[in-house]
């Protein structure tokens, strides 16, 4: 079966010198991935003006870790751009009158999308309506991934664990008015292995570290922001109050199916031919790959996201150490994705690539796609063709927009890479770091994506029980 710290043997597969675990990244990641570009290039000048200047405002745009000093209007809130934008246009009169035009426009195009969205419950099987880049993908309209949200969550009033008797009592339905819908929610996955229930106790600890969704005052409404711990329904119950008491958030423990696979792919004729090219001691021949599968495809369309918007991933053996003070939530209302930019793929990892650039290129061409963000793109491409390896993100960490991820140009990406042939991730492990830079370079934007570490993470080495636990005293956390 699959844990979630094992998909940082993707970090550990891809990023050996690279993985930056317990060190911070530093202000200069924009300045070496230029470098990186320039010293691939025969003359040292192969860095278009458009990639360079993107390049030159992300740089920017990234010098602070706490957003101040961005470049763009979209670091600003919309209420201070609409102000900004009053001071631009001569006439209150006619600002006025350009006001409301744009709120009948936006109205109009709102409810002409909706009426019009494509994409809706139907079908019969997860991924089913043909093959091909271009095929439908849809969410079943009975079965695990076409319920309505149900949910169930402890502490949602107060701890569950009566502290007197020990015992943990039944989950709850969250309230949709204290907790209203598309707000955010942590996310991670674990098995039922005593190691990685015991990690997971500590990477909940250490959330206490987080402080977008805390406040200091006494009178303040502020909820703190709910966990899903997604499994395979074999946790024991001593695990799951064990994990319940070790945070004062709202948990739930939805349930993923990892026994079923795309329609057209068959595990076993597939095993037959050739055993899986990647697997974790004590774990299933294909739980790594469809722990990536859910990371990238299934869990977008899981019921238990069902009322939330903004994602944030961490896996059961991440951790923060130190204060963030906009987490879980983006640090900026524009952004739709932000995870660590952590160098490329070396060289013990690139079997893993194997038609992976070939396929994103054909993919873009069939579907009539440029890439969204011009640097990444440049970046990737550079990349490949002078030394046959691709740029990672440090997705035991990201925090993903849900209306992005089912945008239905995503969508279809994400079916092609998972649910149909040539099903890349199942037979050559195309694995979700990878995949995910591809992504942010052909559907984000500069604006949309942030890159730099997040202030206090940490995983692996540095995420023991001991030093979460020394890092909540130094700070005063209890």
């Amino acid at each position: 079966m699959s844990s979630t710290n094992d998909s940082t043997a993707s970090s550990a597969t891809t990023t050996s010198s690279n993985d930056n675990d317990g060190i911070p990244a530093t202000s200069q990641q924009m300045d070496e991935m230029i470098s990186l570009l320039r010293s691939l290039s025969k003359d040292g000048t192969d860095i278009n003006a458009a990639s360079a200047h993107a390049m030159l405002l992300q740089r920017q745009n990234q010098e602070n870790d706490s957003g101040v000093g961005a470049v763009n209007a979209y670091s600003l809130p919309f209420a201070h751009r609409v102000s900004s934008l009053r001071h631009a246009v001569k006439g209150k009169k006619t600002f006025h009158i350009l006001m409301i035009l744009g709120c009948l426009i936006a109205t109009t195009l709102f409810f002409g999308e909706n009426m019009g969205a494509s994409f809706h419950q139907s079908g019969s099987s997860f991924g089913a309506g043909g093959s091909g880049v271009m095929s439908s993908f849809s969410i079943p309209s009975t079965g695990t991934y076409g319920l309505k949200d149900k949910t169930l969550y402890y502490n949602t009033n107060g701890p569950s664990v009566d502290l007197t008797s020990g015992k943990l009592a039944s989950p709850q339905p969250m309230s949709r008015i204290a907790y209203p819908d598309n707000g955010s929610v942590i996310a991670t996955l674990c098995t039922n292995k005593d190691s990685d229930v015991a990690n997971l106790r500590s990477a909940l600890k250490s959330l206490a570290f987080l402080r977008g969704d805390q406040s200091t005052d006494p009178y303040s409404k502020l909820l703190k922001t709910p966990v899903l711990v997604f499994n395979e329904g074999d946790l024991n119950p001593a695990q799951i109050k064990s994990i319940v008491e070790s945070t004062d958030r709202p948990v739930a423990f939805p349930l993923v199916d990892f026994q079923s696979f795309p329609n057209g792919f068959n595990p076993e004729l597939e095993f037959a031919k050739s055993a899986p090219m990647f697997e974790v001691s004590g774990r299933s021949p294909w739980g790594y790959y469809q722990m990536i599968r859910f990371w990238v495809t299934m869990i977008w369309h899981h019921p238990a996201l069902d009322r939330y918007e903004a994602v944030m991933r961490i896996d059961t053996d991440s951790c923060f150490l130190e204060p963030n003070e906009y987490l879980p939530h983006f640090m900026h209302d524009h952004l739709n994705y932000h995870s660590q930019y952590v160098g490329v793929e070396p060289e013990e990892g690139r079997e893993y690539l194997i038609g992976l650039y070939d396929f994103a290129v054909e993919y873009m061409s069939r579907v009539k796609k440029t890439p969204g963000n011009v640097m990444l793109w440049h970046f990737i491409d550079t990349t490949w063709k002078a030394q046959k390896t691709l740029p990672l993100f440090r997705t035991n960490f990201e925090i993903s927009r849900k209306s992005y991820m089912l945008r239905d140009d995503v969508v279809k990406w994400h079916a092609a890479l998972t649910e149909e042939e040539p099903f890349g991730l199942l037979r050559y492990r195309w694995g979700d770091a990878v995949t995910r830079y591809l992504e942010a370079a052909i559907f984000c934007t500069d604006e949309e994506t942030l890159t730099i570490h997040p202030a206090g993470y940490n995983h692996k080495r540095g995420c023991s029980a001991e030093l979460v636990d020394e890092a909540l005293q130094k700070y005063g956390i209890v």
